[in-house]
């Protein structure tokens, strides 16, 4: 809350990029509201009502018809943002201060249109290359923290999805949804759920968000024309995530044969007798082929090194044997 030096402070310094002055309430409400979107868009700031253009108090008388005019229109910004109104003497007169916080939940709109503070001015974005600056502008702004306005918190929610999630945070199972949404700031201020827990804990987001889904497809060859097998995910991300991996798993056809090699048969005895002292390296080389693909291990023991076993690991047609 200023206090009445601040204020004066604030008169003496004229409009600029967190101030701004009003004579008394304009004819047309909405005018303030345009005011505190871009204040909020912006880095904040304050609109004094009772001082003039020419940075001099005259004070304002504001009654209660007027104040709920206020309310009202500023009650009208998409994300809803709190703004804090009130009197302060100064000299003998009544200013009004709307205090506007910045923003969390960028960009905000009033009557379908987004403003930005920019010096002394309130300005419109008009253009798509505008908006599109400031929202690169506005580094914290992603889609997943936009509030979700049809996302029902009792209906909405994926059960078993949720449950997972406790499990494997150890939380506790009597955790309640709000509150483990809150800790993880997947809810607004005014207590919206954000996207972002819809996308990860709601029931089919896809219905809502079409593009949230993965699609995997399979294809004939290398050249990526011929579709073979094409399956799509929905659901929650993770499970999401989870689904995908299972399927691209079921499509890797992966066998493993082992052949042994000259050196084993010559020291597989002496091996077996000192396998306390030998240890896996980690793989080392591949070899490609027409058909497919060969690789092999390196084992070592301390002041010898073997190679044993050749490991051919066949995807797709089986590769001609090779000798160790």
């Amino acid at each position: 809350m200023l206090t009445a030096s601040q204020i004066l402070d604030l008169v003496k310094g004229g409009e600029g990029y967190n101030v701004d002055f009003k004579r008394s309430i304009p004819s047309k409400v909405k005018e303030i509201s345009d005011e505190v979107v871009g204040f909020a868009n912006a880095s904040g700031g304050y609109v004094l009502i009772g001082v003039d253009n020419n940075n001099q108090i005259i004070g304002a008388e504001i009654n209660n018809n007027k104040r709920s005019a206020i309310q009202d229109t500023i009650g009208e910004i998409s994300p809803a943002i709190r703004c804090d109104m009130y009197s302060v003497e100064v000299e003998g007169k009544k200013v009004w201060v709307i205090d506007v916080p910045s923003g969390k939940d960028k960009p905000y709109i009033t009557g379908g249109l987004i403003y930005v503070r920019e010096g002394a001015n309130c300005q419109k974005l008009r253009t798509a290359e505008e908006i599109r600056a400031f929202f690169a502008e506005c580094s914290k702004i992603f889609y997943d923290a936009i509030p979700c306005r049809w996302f029902d918190i009792d209906e909405d929610i994926e059960r078993h999805n949720f449950k997972s999630f406790l499990e494997k945070a150890h939380l506790s199972e009597d955790l309640p949804i709000r509150q483990l949404f809150d800790n993880l700031e997947l809810l607004t201020d005014d207590g919206r759920v954000k996207n972002a827990a819809a996308l990860f804990f709601g029931k089919e987001p896809e219905r809502k968000f079409p593009h949230a889904v993965v699609r995997c497809l399979r294809f004939k060859g290398l050249d990526k024309v011929h579709i073979i097998d094409d399956k799509t995910f929905g659901g929650p991300l993770y499970q999401q995530y989870l689904n995908t991996i299972s399927w691209i798993e079921s499509k890797l056809k992966l066998s493993i044969s082992l052949k042994v090699s000259v050196l084993e048969r010559k020291y597989g005895r002496f091996l077996l007798t000192h396998s306390r002292r030998i240890y896996a390296m980690p793989f080392v080389t591949a070899t490609s082929t027409r058909k497919g693909r060969l690789s092999w291990w390196k084992y070592m023991m301390t002041g010898w090194k073997y190679l044993i076993p050749v490991v051919f690991f066949h995807w797709g047609p089986k590769i001609s044997e090779r000798k160790a």
